[in-house]
């Protein structure tokens, strides 16, 4: 009878410790950074006004508000290193956004990087869901890969997770920790 009792007090103490234990993030790196820890964002005319620029201007902030080095810089024109981000019309594809970086995400330094949004999707999404995913976008083309082990972090990589769930549209702490290590 003793040891059935200590058994069943370490079943609900286990229990307790797993349930109650905060999770631990780990950020995940791409392997690849800007030389720089500025970052410049051409204005793209692509449509003019893009129905999302509102929404990629708020998601740069969100990084430029965040506790980083790293930082958005707009410019008008191409001069040098930069990050392009378009609105794009494409029924045919699966994803909502997409970032390409060059040389590629896993090399140093970056020297591109194009961001896009599928119009065909995020047309009926709300203002601060395309942020959500502009933002995650927006991680990617610093240096982040995607988090496996939170949905509660930007770089989770479901919006219907991360923002739907969760209500996550800005840089969360593991985000901003990956970022600092990427460019401090």
């Amino acid at each position: 009878m003793r040891s059935y009792l200590k058994l069943t007090l370490f079943v609900v103490t286990l229990t307790l410790a797993l349930i109650l234990i905060p999770q631990v993030f780990a950020y995940h790196l791409l392997g690849g950074r800007w030389p720089d820890q500025k970052v410049s964002y051409l204005k793209n005319y692509v449509y003019s006004p893009s129905p999302v620029e509102a929404e990629y201007i708020y998601a740069m902030q969100s990084w430029n508000d965040a506790s980083t080095p790293a930082y958005f810089v707009r410019v008008m024109y191409w001069q040098g290193l930069y990050v392009n981000s378009v609105a794009v019309y494409e029924p045919e594809v699966a994803w909502l956004g997409m970032t390409s970086i060059v040389p590629s995400p896993y090399e140093y330094p970056y020297e591109y990087a194009d961001v896009k949004l599928n119009l065909y999707y995020v047309s009926d999404f709300s203002s601060e869901k395309t942020q959500a995913l502009a933002a995650h976008e927006y991680g990617h083309v610093l240096g982040l890969a995607h988090e496996l082990s939170s949905p509660r972090v930007l770089m989770y990589p479901y919006l219907n997770v991360f923002y739907g769930i969760y209500g996550v549209y800005t840089p969360q702490q593991d985000d901003i920790n990956g970022v600092n290590d990427l460019y401090s």
